[in-house]
This record gives C-alpha cells, structure tokens and sequence, in this order.
C-alpha cells in the first residue's frame, strides 16, 4: 500500500464513505434539529471512514 497511486485510491474512498454515509446520517436525523444532524453526519462519516481505512489495512496485511 505504499505506492502513490494506492494511497490516493484509499483517499478516495475514505472521503467517498464519509460523504456518503455521512450524509445518510445526517439526513436520517435532519428531523431532530441542525445539531443533532450535523453530529451525526460527523460522526457517522469518521466512523465510515476509519473503518474503510482499517479494512484496507487489513487487507494489504494478509497478501
């Protein structure tokens, strides 16, 4: 996982699963108020994102 390419495809799809489930948290929550749906939007995106990170190391591990 050291080449730049890989690391920028990572990037990618880290910032892709933020948004993404970031945003369904966020939107799943809207009805609870600004805070509360900007929370869960950050939230729920860190987690997203970690745990793509995680997997994607865990994968370069066992090959």
């Amino acid at each position: 996982m050291n080449h730049p390419s890989a690391s920028r495809r990572l990037a990618k799809l880290m910032a892709l699963a933020f948004f993404v489930y970031g945003g369904w948290a966020g939107c799943a929550n809207a009805s609870h108020g600004a805070f509360v749906a900007a929370r869960s939007f950050s939230v729920q995106g860190f987690s997203s994102a970690t745990t793509t990170l995680l997997m994607a190391k865990a994968r370069a591990l066992r090959s």
